[in-house]
């Protein structure tokens, strides 16, 4: 008999879905847990004999972050989104598969998803049964395997996905699209069918005329031995379009924002070099432990900027 590990909110789809209700129709139990602490992940999986968890990117960045556990006992996977490619290299080595989906509310919890038969690593999955996923230019069109685009969905039975927004019939109808669900997304295919997740439309940033995912920007801050944690995120610049920002948590104390920069200016590409860097005691988070960008896209007297740096 399986076991979920669960110490997200009850309130919010992943632990709500695919936690409780996944357990309720297959007869497995749930250990509750009042909060995910890193330090102490391993030897309360095992204390409540987990066979699996769910988890958002950032749990399972700072799980794969900590120190690799003398065994995983009976954890055998995780199911979430948002899994960061080498927090997902470093459990599949630790023996723990992660079953990385793409979803949200509106698509009752998930559309695709690497299943134990079907997976590919630093994919989204396949489509569940019961919904078609394509992937589509401006347009509405469908673009051809490979190339980005946005992310649609419809239902292949009736109430698969939601119905409309409540008492919002123009945010509903803005929303689909000849039965399709835009779901403001960005994603490929490739030629066998599994997604991959490329960032949210509203997220990415526009910096002279490259489109940067903050999400592959913090992937390659992972390597970095001077933070523990990162978030890209993009603020309005004179010139039009954004300019880039870092926040990021140091290492320790003594570490400064021109040493962030330094790395960053060896180790990515130009048009990924950050202007801004904001270094912080923790990064502001959800209750679902999801950063919140919003709050770290601004300029502010705790900024530090590299381009005035190099004018001195």
């Amino acid at each position: 008999r399986d076991r979920f590990y669960l110490f997200l909110p009850l309130f919010h789809a992943n632990p709500q879905v695919y936690g409780v209700m996944s357990s309720l129709w297959a007869g497995s139990s749930i250990a509750l847990d009042r909060r995910f602490t890193a330090s102490q992940f391993w030897e309360r999986a095992l204390r409540f004999q987990a066979t699996l968890f769910t988890y958002v990117g950032t749990v399972l960045s700072l799980v794969a972050r900590s120190a690799a556990p003398a065994t995983v006992g009976s954890v055998r996977a995780c199911v979430g989104g948002g899994a960061p490619l080498s927090a997902w290299k470093t459990l599949e080595s630790w023996g723990v598969a992660v079953k990385e989906l793409y979803g949200m509310t509106e698509l009752a919890a998930f559309s695709t998803i690497n299943s134990f038969e079907h997976w590919r690593m630093g994919s989204v999955g396949r489509a569940r049964p019961c919904q078609d996923v394509a992937i589509v230019d401006a347009a509405g069109k469908p673009v051809e395997d490979g190339v980005t685009g946005e992310i649609a969905v419809r239902g292949l039975e009736p109430h698969v996905i939601f119905e409309g927004y409540y008492q919002q019939q123009e945010l509903t109808q803005a929303a689909f699209s000849e039965g399709w669900f835009r779901t403001g997304d960005l994603g490929r295919r490739d030629a066998d069918h599994f997604i991959h997740f490329v960032g949210r439309s509203k997220e990415m940033i526009r910096r002279k005329g490259e489109n940067l995912s903050p999400e592959h920007i913090e992937e390659l801050l992972r390597e970095c031995p001077l933070v523990k944690e990162a978030a890209a995120v993009g603020v309005p610049s004179d010139l039009g379009e954004d300019e880039l920002k870092l926040a990021a948590v140091p290492c320790n104390p003594e570490i400064t924002a021109a040493q962030v920069h330094a790395w960053c200016s060896d180790h990515l590409p130009a048009f990924m070099i950050p202007r801004y860097y904001e270094l912080l005691d923790a990064l502001p988070k959800t209750a679902t432990a999801k950063t919140e960008r919003k709050r770290l896209a601004v300029v502010s007297a705790q900024t530090w900027d590299a381009y005035e740096e190099c004018k001195r």
